[in-house]
């Protein structure tokens, strides 16, 4: 009464079985299904995060019922001959793996749901974690079900792009969306590249826009997180993409200041006046450099 009817459900024998046997099929089948084998490198996040508390490989970090429905779901997906299709059921596979992991909280904020292991950008371990069933059901947050959506979400927008546009009705101001954008001129060629900064040079062109997006210092180590996304991916890509097949992201290049991989202040600031410059270089007199910035500390 306490809770207006809402209560928690003790865990009961058949709770507990059902995890059992999720268990023992895991064991069983584990030898024929794709999961991450790979080390966890040492790294400014992982050392403190993982580590120190004795996770030594990325499967670690899943349980065995949740290693069954992931492999399993990897596998199916593995086996679909149609590029464009498999590589939408890879993008929702990689997201749900956010929320379906040891690392994941029950939080009664936003909604009583389970939190992603990236609510804050780090790895903290968890004495009690909250677990998602990961194809999805009618509740749940973070589920495979979810991130489809959320794909098909995109698929849509693609075919029919919209803006957004406050309108006064019955004065209210009210959002609509605006799916007629005559103002945008598509009569000539637009060329996109997704490229680091610092290798402009390579394209041998000048530019309308350069959009780029600094790193947080040494607030959010992205090369280090992104790992834990990336073990996954590897074993869908590797034999389409030479850039998936090393075993963790590159390193080397990133923009950081890291004291475990010996990059101090100084480098992070020769690194971001490198991309400005070669910006510089590229950029069509009236064009426009682009960026955010959302660090604490202005320095």
């Amino acid at each position: 009464w306490k809770n207006h009817g809402k209560f928690f459900k003790r865990i009961a024998p058949a709770d507990l079985a059902r995890f059992q046997e999720a268990a023992a099929l895991w064991e069983r089948g584990k030898g024929r299904l794709p999961y991450p084998k790979s080390e966890i490198p040492l790294g400014e996040k992982t050392k403190s995060g993982l580590l120190a508390h004795h996770y030594r490989y990325w499967h670690q970090m899943f349980n065995p019922r949740q290693l069954l429905a992931l492999s399993t779901l990897a596998n199916a997906i593995n086996e679909e001959t149609d590029t464009t299709l498999k590589e939408m059921l890879i993008s929702a596979f990689y997201s749900a793996l956010e929320g379906n992991n040891s690392f994941c909280r029950y939080t009664s904020a936003g909604g009583n749901k389970s939190q992603g292991i990236f609510s804050r950008h780090d790895f903290q371990p968890k004495m009690t974690f909250s677990e998602n069933n990961v194809w999805g059901t009618e509740f749940g947050h973070g589920s495979y079900k979810n991130k489809f959506e959320l794909v098909m979400e995109g698929k849509r927008y693609l075919l029919l792009p919209y803006e957004r546009m406050i309108v006064s009705q019955h004065g209210k101001n009210i959002t609509k969306n605006i799916y007629h954008l005559d103002t945008i001129d598509s009569s000539r060629e637009v060329s996109l590249y997704s490229k680091s900064s610092t290798l402009l040079n390579e394209l041998h062109k000048n530019f309308d826009f350069i959009i780029t997006d600094p790193p947080y210092s040494g607030n959010v180590n992205y090369s280090e997180l992104a790992d834990f996304f990336y073990v996954w991916l590897r074993l869908l890509l590797k034999k389409s993409y030479a850039h998936f097949t090393p075993e963790i992201t590159p390193k080397s290049e990133e923009i950081i200041e890291n004291p475990t991989r010996k990059k101090t202040s100084k480098d992070y600031q020769d690194g971001l006046c490198a991309v400005f410059k070669e910006s510089h270089h590229h950029l069509d007199d009236d064009g426009l450099l682009v960026f955010t910035f959302h660090h604490a500390e202005d320095s």
